[in-house]
């Protein structure tokens, strides 16, 4: 059950040390990768500005996957003027990563569950968390972030595909304007041919943006 909502967190979703793993990752970042990785959330972010700056929207409602370490959380809060922390949802199911989180940004929205948890409870209007966004001026997120660190089309990675699909068929993204970015991994998987994964991601996202009345922009 995900009940007791309380503060930003959920904290009694108990998660295996193993799945924990398969949905953070190590992070443990050499400094080639964190040079890579905060290149790639200067490019997200300043896709979002772009986007934005077409709307009238007056705040950047964001859902983000992020560690202690808060690399893409940061890069957006520190880049983009309409974004704050309380209009920042980040889940993670490490209990650790997500205290150090809150003792940096005690307002952010960290939720202590996995992405596949958290989405379907924002789908869900009824739910304590999703009426308290709407309450806040919540009316779809213009950022999300799914930095997976698995495959897309494993069992795991069925729930990923689950995630993208509710995120377009429950209307959770603005339709002013949002930044979808995904990220997977090969590892363990036989690609047919080079970039067999980017085709069938763009193939997925395009389909499922069309389906549910959205017009998806391939960067």
């Amino acid at each position: 059950g995900m009940e007791g909502y309380e503060g930003g967190t959920m904290s009694n979703h108990q998660v295996s040390s193993s799945k924990i793993r398969k949905a953070t990752g190590t992070k443990i970042y050499d400094s080639s990768s964190k040079i890579f990785k905060r290149e790639v959330n200067a490019t997200l972010v300043s896709l979002v500005e772009k986007v934005i700056s077409c709307t009238d929207v007056p705040t950047v409602w964001s859902f983000l996957l992020d560690t202690g370490e808060l690399q893409s959380v940061q890069a957006l809060l520190n880049s983009c003027s309409r974004a704050l922390p309380c209009y920042t949802v980040v889940p993670n199911p490490d209990g650790k990563e997500c205290q150090s989180m809150k003792a940096v940004y005690p307002t952010l929205r960290v939720h202590h569950t996995t992405s596949h948890a958290l989405i379907p409870i924002l789908c869900d209007h009824t739910s304590a968390v999703a009426k308290e966004m709407r309450q806040t001026g919540w009316k779809g997120f213009s950022y999300v972030w799914l930095d997976y660190c698995g495959t897309f089309q494993s069992r795991a990675g069925k729930e990923r595909q689950g995630d993208v699909t509710r995120l377009f068929k429950e209307c959770l993204l603005n339709r002013h304007g949002c930044v979808l970015s995904l990220t997977f991994s090969q590892r363990g998987t036989m690609p047919l041919y080079q970039h067999e994964l980017v085709d069938t991601i763009v193939s997925f996202t395009c389909g499922t943006a069309a389906q549910n009345g959205y017009q998806c922009t391939v960067k």
